[in-house]
């Protein structure tokens, strides 16, 4: 904690004021990050920051401290939209556990943005990335990001892509060793194609920000 505070206090000298903790993991101790915000009022630092964290990992005495620290975002990474799902990709947490963060966080005043995977191995049709979408707008965090599942090399599905023959097994390799512009990451497209899967990301975005209640709170 003493360290990230020095860090930031020297970049404060140089006029730094905003900052954004990168760390997947930086909210997984909610007492470190209790004790980071307590250092930045301790030291008198005015700044705004925001984190990368766990929804499982948040409580309220947490966000109003870092609320009064300066706190402005926290991004979730959630990825997908049923407990199920979450737990083929191994994430280890529920959507009841999203629905939570979020709610807090809007409690404590602080803004929230979720992420979301569609092209997973189980979206086996458009209404499962429906879902997907319907969820995220119930949830309702204040920004929202939707990337198409790329395949990287060394993970478990893309060991499952290239046994089923969807993509090349050194795909990855030949890319690293020669890349060329353009490149195509491969995607699972057993079930939905490259354009399908495209065309509903489209979508997701529109349905989420094209609402009158994010346009609104943007306006105010």
């Amino acid at each position: 904690v003493d360290n990230i505070l020095d860090e930031i206090e020297a970049y404060y000298a140089q006029g730094i004021r905003e900052f954004f903790f990168f760390d997947d993991l930086f909210n997984a101790s909610p007492k470190r990050v209790s004790a980071i915000a307590q250092g930045i009022l301790d030291r008198g630092l005015a700044i705004v920051w925001s984190f990368r964290g766990r929804v499982d990992a948040v409580n309220e005495d947490m966000l109003r401290l870092a609320k009064r620290s300066g706190c402005r975002q926290a991004l979730f990474g959630v990825e997908d939209a049923t407990d199920e799902g979450l737990k083929r990709i191994n994430k280890k947490i529920t959507v009841e556990q999203v629905r939570r963060a979020v709610r807090l966080c809007r409690k404590c005043g602080i803004l929230t943005s979720t992420n979301w995977i569609i092209g997973f191995p189980h979206h086996k049709t458009r209404e499962d990335v429906l879902h997907l979408i319907d969820t995220a707008v119930a949830i309702d965090s204040d920004f929202a990001q939707f990337n198409i599942m790329i395949a990287y090399d060394g993970t478990e599905i893309f060991r499952e892509g290239v046994a089923k023959g969807l993509f090349p097994a050194d795909i990855w390799k030949q890319h690293a060793a020669a890349p060329v512009p353009h490149f195509v990451e491969p995607i699972w497209e057993e079930h939905l194609t490259r354009r399908e899967l495209s065309e509903l990301l489209k979508q997701c975005y529109r349905r989420f920000y094209l609402r009158p209640l994010p346009i609104l709170r943007k306006f105010l």
